[in-house]
């Protein structure tokens, strides 16, 4: 018997390692970094992806918008009111562009009006009276519609600085309507010979209580809408 056990033994201390192995390593291998790696990787290619979406949503959105206000700026120039003595007609365009800086901010309004007055170059009948092309950029009313570019810019750029009171709307759309006129005023006495006076009295004294109802209507359509996009 003695020496029957001490075959047994040695029989078992000199087993080979790699049939004892399998039994030394089969434990759960959830907690092996090489298993984690891949899981890993996989959550954070769905995390990427899912930020990229919602990443194109977002910058698609405000192109969406900033080209419906150039479409309504465009719909605005075709609702004139003639003024006798000037060549500059009421229109609803300056409506949309204090519009649209109080709702989409300066970058995106002055994209918009961008997109609108190059459409109007381009040919596509979008300026008042149904007129297009550079020749209209560069008639008497030409500044006024360069102007709406810088204008909505600034009318965003001050809601944007201090914040969306009552107060800071109607300060940024009195200083987007300034530019217009300062824009407008300019190009139209040197394009007719006027003299900066005279061109006040047919570019902008006519303007003035239009423009207004303008500034509040487009105070209670911002406060309608709410923010849009910043």
């Amino acid at each position: 018997m003695g020496l029957l056990a001490q075959k047994v033994e040695f029989t078992v201390a000199t087993q080979p390692l790699t049939e004892i192995a399998p039994i030394a390593t089969s434990r759960d291998r959830r907690d092996d970094p090489q298993t984690l790696i891949p899981l890993s990787t996989s959550i954070t290619k769905q995390v990427n992806n899912r930020i990229d979406t919602m990443h194109e949503q977002t910058s698609v959105r405000p192109m969406i918008y900033a080209s419906m206000f150039a479409a309504m700026t465009a719909i605005g120039a075709f609702m004139r009111v003639p003024i006798p003595a000037s060549p500059v007609p009421i229109t609803l365009q300056v409506f949309f562009v204090l519009l649209a800086g109080l709702l989409l901010g300066s970058k995106w309004a002055g994209m918009s009006m961008i997109v609108y007055v190059m459409l109007g170059i381009i040919g596509f009948p979008v300026f008042s009276g149904g007129l297009s092309g550079i020749g209209a950029i560069l008639g008497p009313t030409g500044g006024y519609l360069i102007g709406f570019i810088p204008a909505a810019f600034v009318t965003g750029l001050v809601t944007e600085t201090f914040g969306r009171s009552t107060l800071a709307d109607v300060c940024a759309m009195i200083a987007g309507i300034a530019v217009i006129y300062l824009l407008g005023t300019f190009q139209l006495s040197v394009v007719t010979g006027l003299s900066i006076p005279q061109s006040v009295v047919l570019g902008v004294l006519p303007f003035l209580i239009g423009d207004s109802i303008k500034l509040v209507a487009a105070l209670i359509v911002s406060r309608l809408a709410g923010l849009v996009i910043r």
